[in-house]
């Protein structure tokens, strides 16, 4: 039987563990094992996992339909097929997608998903994994019911802080909750889904109470696309808990400024076409750390402050397939400001040509994006990156090399 990396696999690998004695599925990974639904809810060490190999009954479980084909010098033949890829028997035990040779031949379950994913982009998994009850939710909902830096740190490993909890029922994952306790300034944060089909049995408010459990009473408690039955959760549990919405477009904003505070910033004006959420950041920035931040509404064409060095837009305005520009009078971006904008693509945007017009030194997004792609490929891999290579290779996929 065959060994594995902890880096070869993701959430929905199918893998065996002499806890259990049938294959199955891993439900999340972390930097000290992996969880696969344990009573205790605590990781098993990598070493203790064997891969499975490839056979007829796994490929019927993973939806593969076998077809059955004769040619003529070679007889009878037969290979399996999803809607996305075909799989070829290639020799004793090692199979290959078809039409794909960079791909080396596969023995073993988690290479074939790797694999999958590599070709599709989608995830090759049984019905009983996290993957599919955030999906199932997401459907249900029409909003996703977990952040996308928690799915990468469900596929790859997270910090080493990072808590899963996992609950089943006849094996299928039925609530999920990730424990984020890496914020110094804002404090620990949890997210949590059941799924739509386990709703109203008190297990959102079960999972909840294990995990403040371990982070204690302050824990904010995100709630995605800010539904009416989350908001209930919080009040008839009587916590102390924050419950908030994150919006998408403000959470480069929030990261950005506590790191410049971090670093020494010493004032803020946090401009905001929503109160709530320019109030939150605002306060979390005045609370936390010391600099000074001043909310903004952002209802009128908005002129930058004479005091202000630099200008930074984080929204998703003059992102490709948006339309419109920032509502703001370009004529007080003054010669030596800097002017820095999130996009990535286009990199060089209408907000970044204006502001150089004017004598700001501007500074695309496209480095923001690189750089925290070489750390996070050395957090997750331990693989160094060339800063420069994945540059340049983000151009051409963006088609601007």
């Amino acid at each position: 039987m065959g060994c594995m990396m902890l880096n070869e696999l993701r959430v929905g690998s199918i893998v065996t563990h002499p806890l259990f004695g049938t294959p199955t599925n891993v439900k999340a990974i972390a930097f000290n094992g992996l969880y696969i639904g344990t009573k205790d809810g605590l990781p098993l060490h990598i070493d203790d996992f064997k891969p499975v190999e490839i056979t007829d009954e796994i490929l019927e479980l993973l939806h593969f339909v076998k077809m059955k084909d004769t040619a003529p010098g070679i007889g009878e033949f037969d290979w399996w097929e999803t809607d996305d890829i075909s799989l070829t028997h290639i020799h004793k035990g090692l199979y290959g997608v078809e039409g794909l040779s960079g791909i080396k031949p596969m023995k073993y379950v988690h290479e074939l998903q790797n694999a999958y994913f590599v070709v599709t982009g989608k995830e090759l998994i049984t019905e009983e994994s996290v993957l599919a009850l955030i999906n199932a939710a997401h459907d249900f909902d029409g909003t996703p019911p977990i952040a996308e830096h928690v799915l990468l740190h469900l596929r790859h490993g997270g910090d080493k802080s990072d808590s899963h909890i996992v609950f089943e029922e006849a094996n299928q994952v039925i609530a999920y909750a990730h424990l984020d306790t890496t914020d110094l300034v804002a404090g620990p944060s949890v997210e949590a889904v059941v799924h739509p089909n386990h709703r109203g049995k008190g297990l959102g408010s079960l999972i909840l109470k294990e995990a403040i459990k371990v982070s204690g009473d302050k824990t904010r408690v995100w709630s995605h696309g800010d539904l009416p039955a989350a908001k209930e959760l919080i009040k008839s549990g009587n916590r102390r808990s924050e419950l908030t919405s994150p919006p998408p477009i403000t959470l480069p904003a929030r990261a950005i400024a506590v790191e410049l505070a971090l670093a020494g910033a010493t004032k803020f004006y946090v401009v905001n076409r929503s109160r709530a959420r320019g109030e939150e950041l605002a306060k979390l920035l005045n609370e936390k750390t010391k600099a000074t931040a001043e909310f903004v509404e952002w209802s009128k064409t908005y002129s930058i402050p004479l005091d202000a060095d630099v200008v930074i837009n984080s929204t998703s305005m003059g992102m490709v397939n948006t339309e419109g520009k920032q509502d703001i009078d370009f004529d007080s971006i003054r010669p030596g400001m800097l002017a820095a904008d999130v996009i990535v693509n286009p990199p060089q945007t209408y907000f970044l040509d204006e502001a150089g017009k004017r004598g700001a030194t501007t500074l695309q997004g496209l480095g923001m994006v690189v750089n925290q792609a070489v750390i996070g490929i050395k957090y997750w891999t331990g693989a160094d990156v060339d800063a420069k290579d994945l540059n340049d290779e983000l151009l051409r996929v963006l088609g601007l090399a």
